[in-house]
């Protein structure tokens, strides 16, 4: 079976996947998409962002978004703002490059949420990596930021109004401005966040802080899982972050395991 099979011949004309990458990460895509049309049968167009590299792969409908040809890099923001300017469906769904998938999508948790944003004019989010400080929701399996909580802003894989998302940002911010600093413009937004409970069955199962990157090291438990999946990849070119900084890490580099102020 082609991977174009594998991934279904019927697009879902609601949502749009939306990988946020640049260019020194190129390294990672082959993997990244490897792992993501393994464990889900997409139905939804996927772009993948970049500053100035192409790049192919064999779905139904894959774009590659170039923010910065003929430009100085942009920064993290002011790409995302480039891409979500062309992308027509009214939700999208935000990954990085480096959320590995560990387990298969549940579709299905994924369509009701796009649903609730139909029905729901006030949803704005839902966020799938669990966070701590929220308040119960109307929603089976997530919960509620509250009002001045912190990450309503976040780049973890989450489901967004297109729009809003793009009206959220500031073409000056990194990430890290974002999620911290440009959060707090999420205060005088009355609408609501949504992250999925702690304890809810995993829609998009992850682990960034155990496959993936950071600082553009790899984290030695990446080896195993791309092992167990048939990835090649030349580890010594990145190297592997120290494992004796790790538990640094909830305090420093960890957006979801911070409590609310």
């Amino acid at each position: 079976m082609s991977k174009e099979e594998k991934t279904g011949e019927k697009m879902d004309e609601r949502c749009t996947v939306l990988v946020s990458s640049c260019d020194a990460y190129s390294d990672v895509w082959e993997p990244f998409f490897t792992l993501l049309t393994k464990n889900w049968q997409m139905e939804y167009p996927v772009r993948l962002l970049t500053e100035t590299k192409d790049f192919s792969y064999p779905l139904k409908d894959f774009r590659v978004i170039k923010a910065a040809e003929g430009a100085a890099a942009p920064t993290w923001s002011a790409r995302l703002i480039y891409a979500l300017e062309q992308i027509k469906t009214p939700y999208v769904l935000l990954l990085l490059e480096d959320f590995f998938l560990t387990a298969p999508v549940d579709e299905e948790g994924l369509k009701k949420c796009i649903g609730w944003l139909k029905e729901d004019n006030d949803a704005v989010c839902f966020s799938f990596y669990p966070t701590t400080g929220n308040e119960k929701a109307r929603y089976e399996g997530f919960d509620r930021r509250p009002q001045t909580g912190l990450y309503r802003f976040n780049a973890q894989a989450g489901l967004w109004r297109t729009k809003e998302l793009e009206s959220f940002l500031d073409p000056k911010e990194d990430a890290w401005q974002w999620e911290n600093e440009g959060n707090k413009r999420s205060f005088d937004i009355k609408r609501d966040f949504y992250s999925i409970s702690p304890d809810a069955k995993p829609i998009f199962a992850y682990d960034y802080m155990k496959h993936g990157l950071i600082g553009g090291k790899w984290f030695k438990d990446t080896e195993e899982l791309f092992r167990q999946n048939g990835i090649e990849c030349d580890f010594s070119k990145r190297g592997f972050f120290d494992e004796k900084y790790k538990a640094l890490l909830p305090s420093v580099a960890s957006s979801f395991v911070m409590d609310d102020v």
